[in-house]
């Protein structure tokens, strides 16, 4: 109603803490309560956009990107023609110069830089840009074009080079169909089991699964370990500030009455059949619920084993009984060993995203330690998420590892600390490296919100209870491969536990609960 009209300012510039040492002689930062004084309003008044130390946090760069001087609209992204415009209310754009580069599948092909026309104050011109469309590489082929406003000289509060503000359009690139799925000329696979496991053979891997647990507890892969424990359903994330002060309010008070944070899986079943010579398809079903068991995910797993070292993993899951309205997330977790601490992953980054705040975020080919990857709060919470992810992998420092790609887009969060870890945890100080490397995959997270002292995240950003589904390709990556080399070959979907399993004919699980919050599984909440 009133576009030049001031207002809107953020509170507040900076966290108030205090350095202050542990009994151990570690330094950390303290906020209310921290000096005898009570009451307090706790660490409320952590709330700024830099850190005490005056680093930045994951927000100042979402405020940046809102505020950046000059934007482009895309008129016919083929022919390169675009409409700029220029956000200042006083200044022209001359002080700035547009780079522009072009990218498939986060590597760049070409590149140039662009004097801007002189557009006034909040007007607009047309800008050309002289690139090329390029052919991809292979049926999951994704280019981007890429454009940054720079600084052309150096100013008093900036260098010359200083990036002002960018945007990034998905270009119409030719596509090219699914190549099939090669034969294996792997030898066949072989399984052995007993009472207690499930052992799956094949050339220089092993896949181990618990039958008392339902889980799969080991895969080796040439007397490497892949992973520690998991997968296994999760909806639980260590509380945010927006999700209940101090972790007893609003939505984190909900969450620990309702013990999210100690969920387990009991298993009902696992089966395995042979699917030829080169696919062994394991099938389990069990219930995900806290020890009151008053609620309940019905979770159906299926493994498919390739003779070729690949596994693709499914999921239904289901809800049964009185829900919180709100969870933190809809995943999976796994553990990894802890020398696999190099991620990289093409998606949104580089820094941690949500679904309603991801503005400062554009897709890439990013690499980061998994420290590189934690978002050091003062006050330790859930953190470091990347939302729009396509392909992960995390490496050890030969560069062996997992890969995972996901048939939709995922999300992933990858720690040394446990969430329960974030949550027990009061100050920096308080967490310790637990040994191993925390792997969060979700088909859905909660937003940020602001409800600290604001609104709830709006609905299409809230994540509640519902039916879902998940389907991921995970499979070793060696020193020598690069994460999008290929295009990623699926397979059918096998077919549901239950129509494998007609002999038993299990009791429902759903005749256990109350379904009253049970939600459609054809109603997303995505916007």
């Amino acid at each position: 109603k009133h576009p030049h009209l001031q207002g809107g300012f953020i509170w507040e510039w900076i966290d108030h803490g205090l350095l202050k040492d542990s009994a151990e002689g570690q330094p950390f930062y303290a906020y209310g309560g921290d000096f005898g004084d009570e009451p307090s309003d706790k660490n409320f008044c952590i709330d700024g956009l830099l850190f005490p130390d005056r680093s930045p946090s994951p927000a100042l760069n979402e405020i940046k990107k809102a505020m950046e001087p000059a934007r482009l609209i895309p008129v016919n992204l083929e022919k390169g023609i675009f409409q700029i415009h220029n956000r200042l209310d006083f200044s022209s754009l001359d002080f700035l110069e547009l780079h522009w580069s072009v990218l498939r599948d986060g590597e760049r092909l070409e590149h140039g830089i662009l004097t801007l026309p002189a557009v006034s104050p909040r007007q607009n011109a047309e800008l050309c840009i002289p690139y090329k469309i390029p052919a991809p590489r292979h049926a999951d082929s994704i280019c981007h074009l890429n454009l940054d406003f720079l600084l052309k000289e150096k100013t008093p509060w900036a260098n010359k080079g200083h990036v002002m503000g960018w945007c990034q359009f998905e270009l119409p690139v030719r596509q090219i169909c699914q190549s099939p799925l090669p034969s294996t000329q792997h030898h066949r696979l072989k399984t052995e089991m007993d009472d207690e496991s499930l052992v799956i053979y094949g050339d220089e891997f092993m896949f181990t699964f618990d039958r008392r647990m339902g889980t799969l507890a080991h895969w080796q892969v040439q007397d490497r370990s892949l992973l520690e424990s998991g997968p296994e359903l999760n909806v639980w994330r260590a509380p945010i500030d927006n999700d209940g002060v101090h972790r007893r309010m609003n939505r984190a008070g909900q969450w620990n009455n309702a013990r999210l944070f100690e969920m387990f899986f009991h298993p009902r079943a696992m089966e395995y059949e042979i699917d030829g010579q080169d696919t062994v398809i394991v099938y389990v079903e069990g219930q995900m619920l806290p020890q009151a068991y008053s609620i309940a995910y019905d979770c159906q797993y299926v493994y498919t084993i390739m003779s070729d070292g690949r596994l693709f993993l499914d999921l239904l899951a289901t809800p049964y009984g009185d829900w919180p309205e709100v969870v933190g997330r809809l995943g999976i977790k796994m553990t990894l060993p802890k020398h696999m601490d190099r991620a990289e992953w093409f998606g949104l980054g580089p820094g941690e995203c949500y679904p309603d705040s991801k503005a400062a975020a554009r897709t890439g080919h990013y690499r980061a330690n998994v420290d590189e990857l934690h978002t050091p709060y003062v006050f330790p919470q859930s953190n470091g998420t990347r939302v729009g992810s396509r392909r992960l992998a995390l490496r050890n420092n030969d560069g062996f590892g997992l890969e995972v790609i996901g048939k939709d887009e995922f999300a992933f969060s990858a720690s040394r600390f446990s969430e329960l870890d974030l949550a027990r945890a009061a100050h920096t100080v308080d967490l310790r490296d637990s040994g191993r490397i925390h792997l969060n995959l979700d088909h859905a997270v909660r937003g940020l919100g602001s409800a600290s002292c604001g609104p709830e995240p709006e609905e299409c950003y809230e994540c509640r209870p519902r039916q879902f589904g998940m389907r991921m390709q995970m499979s070793p990556i060696m020193p020598n491969e690069r994460l999008m080399e290929n295009a990623a070959q699926w397979i059918d979907t096998p077919g549901s536990f239950a129509s494998h399993c007609k002999k038993r004919a299990p009791k429902p699980l759903a005749e256990t609960f109350n379904r009253k919050n049970a939600v459609p599984a054809e109603e997303n909440f995505a916007c």
